[in-house]
């Protein structure tokens, strides 16, 4: 077996490549946005996410003989759980409530708000904290490919930032609590695509993910929570949006506002 310090650099340049790439199809996918370029765009993305964000450290777990520690990181979390629990807002946490019709029910009135706010302003422009709009799906197959985008992203990721990366960081005897903060900063720069609104808000739903990681001992219920949050805003936003507009496109308007129809 390998120690994880050993394959930090092939993390590493993985990562930035990876990046970079994404940065790059991006900005085409931009400036070239037919559907065919759209199609050829998410093809090829979900082939480098497959191998960069989930493949590859999957196996770092697995050659490292991590795999167990970054699921259930038992004393790791424990001796930081205190730490994180002092924190504003996490002492009362019930991490236990996030998974329940009352938090179901909230979620969804929160999806239908942040989606009808747009319409009702006439705007086209979606309320994001960043800079993703051109990844929103636009056809069935677009949303096939972002509901897989979201599940590998949410696990892969997961295995990547809060599971290998500290790890792999502590073995050049950097203390954990280090290793963590430096991997929300990469996981952060990984979301270079979406501009700097995006990048300062990944980097805090990635502390915050960190914290319930610690928290929780668990890295299957930051999975959970992660793959829940990406579907939500790849899929199930994007769905209500469309279902909203097709039902304004149903309600008859004297000017014609919301349909450019006239009657």
């Amino acid at each position: 077996m390998l120690a994880p310090e050993l394959l930090m650099p092939l993390v590493l340049a993985a990562l930035i490549i990876y990046t970079l790439d994404s940065a790059r199809m991006i900005k085409e996918l931009k400036n070239h946005a037919e559907p065919a370029a759209r199609a050829a765009f998410f093809a090829g993305k979900m082939k480098r996410q497959f191998l960069a964000v989930l493949l590859l450290p999957a196996l770092c777990l697995f050659f490292s003989s991590t795999f167990t520690r970054a699921v259930h990181p038992g004393i790791e979390a424990r001796v930081l759980a205190a730490r994180v629990s002092a924190i504003p807002g996490f002492s009362a946490l019930n991490l236990t409530s996030l998974f329940t019709p009352t938090t179901a029910v909230q979620v969804i009135l929160a999806v239908l708000l942040l989606e009808a706010i747009p319409l009702i302003r006439n705007s086209k422009s979606p309320i994001a904290l960043g800079d993703f709009s051109i990844l929103l799906p636009r056809s069935r197959n677009e949303f096939l490919s972002c509901a897989v985008l979201a599940v590998v992203a949410g696990v892969g990721e997961e295995l990547l930032f809060r599971g290998f990366i500290p790890f792999g960081i502590e073995g050049f005897r950097v203390p954990y609590e280090v290793a963590l903060s430096l991997s929300v900063l990469a996981f952060a720069a990984c979301h270079l695509y979406q501009g700097p609104i995006g990048i300062f808000f990944t980097g805090v739903a990635g502390a915050v993910l960190t914290a319930v990681y610690i928290l929780t001992g668990s890295l299957l219920f930051v999975i959970a929570i992660h793959v829940a949050i990406d579907l939500i805003g790849l899929v199930i936003r994007p769905l209500t949006g469309l279902g909203l507009r097709r039902l304004l496109e149903l309600i008859p308007y004297s000017d014609g506002a919301h349909t450019g129809r006239k009657n």
